[in-house]
């Protein structure tokens, strides 16, 4: 009356739910990982990785730069005429920075003007270590042939040049003449308060010119 039924499948079943309990665990700790990773992301990007240090990030190399910075530093305060004075607390910042958005020098492009770029070795080091090509000017001519072409993401320029104090702001006359929209960034040996009409920015310290740079590459309009 009843079909001949076998149990001969049991042992099969057994064994299939013998191996979904084994990887159970790691199954949900997956899920959990990825939750947890989800839910607070923004946290770990911003709080989590900058405390991360000897870490390379997309081939960059962040104890190189923050030598570089040490170095662009100690030039700067065994020189007379410059005014250099970082606290840990900026120098953390900066690099905490860098390690968030490291990805925004990548194949950026700088134009820097001065008329002394030797004094400014530790600064380029520093940004072609996060992926920057550098062009170099020394006059403001040759610095605006360069600039017109418009291939470059940021300009940064010294004011005071061959004995005159305002060089620097009459390339940026010239810049504004030409309607280059590059944004420009004074380097200068001796910061004064505010900021030229038409300049992004001005600092004399390597600390702040690198996260002046990371605002403007992070939001070039």
């Amino acid at each position: 009356m009843f079909p001949n039924w076998t149990f001969s499948h049991y042992p099969a079943s057994s064994t299939l739910w013998s191996e979904v309990i084994r990887i159970l665990p790691s199954v949900l700790w997956f899920l959990l990982v990825t939750f947890v990773v989800a839910r607070f992301y923004r946290q770990i990007k911003e709080q989590v990785l900058p405390r991360l240090s000897g870490i390379e990030f997309g081939g960059v190399k962040l104890s190189l730069v923050e030598a570089s910075i040490d170095a662009a530093i100690e030039l700067g305060t065994s020189t007379h005429s410059w005014k250099v004075d970082v606290t840990d607390t900026q120098k953390k910042r900066a690099m905490d920075r860098v390690k968030v958005h490291w990805r925004v020098f990548q194949k950026a492009t700088f134009l820097w003007l001065d008329d002394h770029p030797e004094n400014n070795i530790n600064e380029r080091k520093l940004f072609r270590k996060l992926g920057v090509t550098i062009d170099i000017a020394t006059t403001n001519q040759e610095a605006l042939e360069l600039a017109v072409r418009g291939d470059h993401d940021l300009i940064i320029s010294d004011i005071g040049r061959d004995q005159q104090d305002e060089t620097g702001l009459d390339f940026l006359e010239q810049l504004q003449k030409k309607g280059v929209p590059t944004p420009l960034i004074f380097y200068v040996g001796t910061a004064k308060p505010g900021v030229p009409p038409g300049a992004f920015g001005l600092t004399a310290l390597p600390t702040e010119l690198l996260e002046l740079t990371m605002d403007v590459l992070r939001d070039p309009s």
